[in-house]
């Protein structure tokens, strides 16, 4: 704390930051592959040749990662790689009404003043201390923004003279400051009476050219932030900012260029302003008459941001297990539910969503006293937060009940895990075909808890429709290697009607799971030949060295580019469970898979991540996830994620909603 009280009383470039020490990095965004700058003294890029993704609109992979352009992870803080948000998100009028209304002022009541016709801020008053204003909500960053401010340096006196004089633009985390010292700061543009420009954050002076702004002339500058990566990974955002002097040749001046300067795990969530996407407040702080600021105004970005989830604004209930939220027979669903997959189509002009589990009668944990069997459940509806939907009192595939607590159990029944639908919407996004994957048990006298992959090539719309056959679609004499089980299926189209690429978990007995893939043509029929292993967890890092599994494959195709995109669970050796996510390009159809780049910030989800909102229990580890694009709004994907809650008197299963902003490629 006594650190804190030390902030702001030595020279007038520095300030403070709770989140940023002194000691971090000051490098540019990598990307997370190497430890060095994008285009700087040791950088090697992903493979030794050209450093990064170098244009971000050519058509070429420049890097040679497979990935071109948009779909590149370099590219996600380019603004031509990020859609339009909320213009006008924050438009600051200076009058004294709106300044009560839109700003905080600190340490004291006192408004800056300003200018006779109010257009400007001209002056901190009394100029014995530092003083400021800070926006009363906050503005949500992790997708991307843009500030434009209008200031005028007025070189009333020289920095040698005395340098305690300035006004400076100011992101923060906090509400307050304390007498005498400045803002607590993630990033500052600071404007000195000669009109020299520092940056800064924390108490680091940011490198930047020697810069100086005319005195007497306005000056608009912009700050471009969008989310990236540290070096190592770490999601965070990135900063560049510009100014141009009006009427004085309007030539652009690029004072700094994707500088990280926040990690996005420290950034404000659930403040006024930013519910759903975290953020910061901005703040004008300043001592004197440095400089007038005149307009100012931040439009809101859509950046992809791999890391960025949020609960809907629409359609946010967390389903249950236990309860009647999904309209299941007690007799088979009572005690747990899992494994989700999710359509989305329209009807009418409504979305309907179809929602398919694994489901079980008996408490999960009991599985070492008896026999824990699951069947698969069918739920359908067009208002999300409306229970129950509409869902069949009998599986839609599978035996009722499907356990067993007392031998010997019935001849016949298998456990049924894991669903995965495949959906064909028509030209208006309506449903006009499904098919299911799931994994079937074998026979237990052969392999105790193994299954296979099966498919039933055509699924009845309607939830208390059975599914009347399937048959085997891939087995484990089909696979290569050491599968002593292969589990959750996750088929794709290859395109043109060609076949399906059949993403699934191999289990292996002592080892690590892996994900493989496998293609299967247009009748279901599969090619041994064309088998891949796509992800093991020990080529992404520590946290999925513990094996990965659950692949949820989504593909999309444009000009005969195919964009493949594949989240999973990553799990460490010590147990923990996340979310990862990985994508590649190839030409459709997909004839061979070509390999997959893990996002360089994974895991993108963990069991503690602010978009769940906390958890019920004691802990909340994460099971299992589904996504689909959401047919009404195209840029939105819709993930269901089913966790596991922990108590000390019991244990419950809930499929939580999140959504994730994915332009469509």
């Amino acid at each position: 704390m006594r650190a804190l009280l030390f902030c702001g009383l030595s020279l007038w470039w520095t300030g403070c930051s709770i989140f940023n020490a002194p000691d971090r990095d000051l490098i540019p965004n990598d990307g997370g592959l190497d430890a060095m700058p994008d285009g700087g003294p040791g950088d090697g890029g992903p493979d030794g040749g050209p450093v990064g993704e170098q244009n971000c609109q050519n058509g070429i992979d420049d890097d040679g990662d497979q990935l071109t352009d948009c779909a590149d992870f370099d590219c996600i803080a380019q603004p031509e790689c990020c859609a339009e948000g909320q213009k006008g998100f924050f438009a600051a009028e200076w009058d004294r009404t709106t300044l009560n209304e839109q700003w905080l002022s600190a340490p004291s009541a006192a408004l800056p003043r300003r200018n006779s016709e109010q257009t400007m801020l001209v002056e901190f008053e009394p100029d014995d201390v530092p003083r400021s204003i800070i926006a009363r909500e906050c503005i949500p960053l992790a997708t991307g923004a843009e500030l434009r401010f209008r200031i005028t340096p007025q070189g009333n006196r020289s920095c040698d003279d005395d340098c305690r004089e300035y006004t400076a633009i100011v992101w923060t985390p906090v509400t307050n400051m304390q007498s005498g010292a400045s803002l607590l700061r993630e990033l500052a543009i600071e404007i000195a009476p000669n009109g020299q420009l520092r940056v800064t954050r924390g108490n680091d002076v940011v490198p930047t050219p020697a810069l100086t702004l005319t005195p007497l002339l306005e000056h608009e500058f912009t700050v471009q932030i969008a989310p990236g990566l540290r070096s190592g990974g770490r999601p965070t955002l990135l900063a560049s900012i510009s100014f141009r002097a009006i009427g004085g040749g309007d030539q652009t001046v690029s004072v700094l260029d994707e500088f990280a300067f926040t990690d996005q795990d420290q950034l404000l969530l659930e403040s006024p302003g930013c519910e759903g996407v975290a953020g910061l407040r901005v703040a004008i702080e300043g001592v004197g008459e440095s400089a007038h600021v005149g307009e100012f105004e931040v439009d809101t970005k859509r950046c992809v941001n791999p890391s960025q989830f949020q609960r809907p604004a629409v359609g946010s209930r967390t389903l249950m297990s236990g309860s009647s939220d999904l309209g299941f027979s007690d007799t088979w669903s009572a005690e747990g539910l899992g494994a989700p997959t999710l359509v989305s189509s329209l009807s009418g002009s409504a979305v309907r969503w179809d929602l398919m589990v694994e489901s079980t009668d008996v408490d999960p944990d009991l599985g070492n006293s008896a026999r824990i069997g699951y069947a698969l459940g069918h739920a359908q509806t067009t208002v999300w937060d409306s229970v129950p939907w509409t869902g069949g009192d009998d599986p839609k595939l599978g035996d009722d009940p499907p356990s067993c607590l007392v031998a010997p159990c019935p001849d016949g029944l298998v456990s049924l895990r894991e669903p995965h639908l495949l959906a064909r919407l028509n030209s208006g996004s309506m449903l006009s075909a499904l098919s299911l994957t799931f994994a079937r048990e074998v026979d237990a006298s052969t392999c105790t808890d193994c299954f296979d992959i099966h498919v039933a090539a055509s699924v009845p719309f309607a939830p208390a429709t059975a599914v009347m056959s399937s048959m085997p679609l891939v087995q484990r004499a089909q696979v290569p290697g050491d599968c002593r089980s292969l589990r959750d299926p996750s088929a794709v189209p290859a395109g043109d009607d060609t076949g399906y690429w059949v993403f699934f978990t191999c289990e292996r007995l002592g080892q690590p799971s892996e994900i493989h893939a496998i293609f299967a043509a247009a009748d279901w029929t599969v090619d041994p030949d064309r088998h891949q292993i796509v992800i093991r967890g020990d080529q992404i890092g520590a946290f999925a060295e513990g094996g990965v599994r659950g692949p949820e494959a989504l593909v999309e195709t444009r000009d005969n580019t195919a964009t493949l995109r594949l989240w999973f669970v990553s799990r460490s050796r010590a147990g923990e469970t996340s979310f990862s996510f990985a994508q590649a390009q190839a030409e459709s159809p997909i004839a061979s898979l070509p390999a997959l780049e893990p996002y360089p910030g994974n895991p993108v989800l963990r069991a503690n991540a602010a978009a769940f909102g906390g958890c019920p229990g004691d802990d909340c580890p994460l099971h299992s996830l589904a996504v689909v694009r959401d047919a009404e709004q195209n840029s939105t994907l819709r993930f269901v994620v089913a966790r596991r809650v922990n108590t000390n008197s019991a244990t419950s299963y809930e499929l939580v909603p999140l959504e994730q902003f994915l332009r469509l490629p």
